[in-house]
């Protein structure tokens, strides 16, 4: 059935358009010409905000501005603390001269001074026993005691730092060491959570695509918290809080 338009002229009456509506079929026509009334009537709108909320950190004033810097003051500027300062220079230097026939001696010294912020005033020393350390591994004049897993691991550590060419081959042999020491982890010592350590610090100078460091670091990471969950040893558990 085709549809129908009801078309009507705009003079139309009230009265005529409701007997137009009452009476007479739709009135189709096609092609008339006519004046019509067309109102727009407006809808609501909803408005959606897009504004994303930002929360308000609220931040006080920096008071590290120059004039604050400036009006700071140390107590320990005048000559005798100065002194004092370069006296405990020299003694570490004179460390530095005996630790230098010990690789082990000079590797913890180094890692000392380090960990203290120290190392900017002893540049020179550094460099020179980790040169020596370097030519002595390359000879392979490392005795036994000088080559369990924690000094190989520190010294790869350091050599690493300070840009020396070092591989991660001597640490390949690190799972059948430590299982082989120390396969009951209740019976760890000291000496065998700071070889842990040493290894898990030196597994985060890996280049890409060294497996052997990628796989100690999941090693390390994981046997080192099964381990924070032995209690009754606070020495180990202080050495291994941080892990946690």
């Amino acid at each position: 059935m085709a549809s129908h338009l009801l078309v009507l002229p705009s003079n139309l009456s009230s009265k005529d358009f409701q007997s137009t509506l009452l009476h007479s079929p739709l009135i189709a026509l096609p092609n008339a010409r006519r004046n019509f009334h067309v109102r727009c009537i407006p809808t609501s709108q909803t408005h959606v905000d897009t504004t994303i909320a930002r929360r308000s950190a609220n931040y006080q004033p920096n008071i590290w501005d120059e004039d604050f810097v400036q009006s700071l003051t140390s107590d320990y500027t005048s000559e005798i603390h100065t002194k004092r300062a370069e006296m405990l220079k020299e003694d570490v230097r004179h460390m530095f001269d005996e630790a230098a026939g010990v690789s082990s001696s000079s590797l913890k010294l180094i890692d000392t001074i380090q960990r203290l912020g120290l190392n900017y005033h002893f540049d020179d020393e550094i460099k020179v026993s980790l040169d020596t350390i370097m030519s002595t591994k390359d000879k392979g004049d490392v005795c036994h005691q000088e080559n369990d897993l924690y000094t190989r691991a520190l010294r790869f550590r350091l050599l690493r730092q300070h840009g020396y060419e070092v591989s991660q081959d001597v640490l390949k042999n690190f799972k059948e060491e430590i299982m082989m020491r120390s396969g009951d982890l209740k019976a760890w010592t000291v000496r065998d959570v700071e070889g842990m350590l040493s290894l898990y610090k030196a597994s985060f100078y890996a280049f890409e695509g060294e497996e052997i460091l990628d796989e100690a670091q999941e090693f390390t990471t994981t046997h080192l918290k099964e381990q924070l969950m032995i209690k009754g040893n606070s020495i180990l558990m202080s050495m291994l809080c941080y892990l946690a």
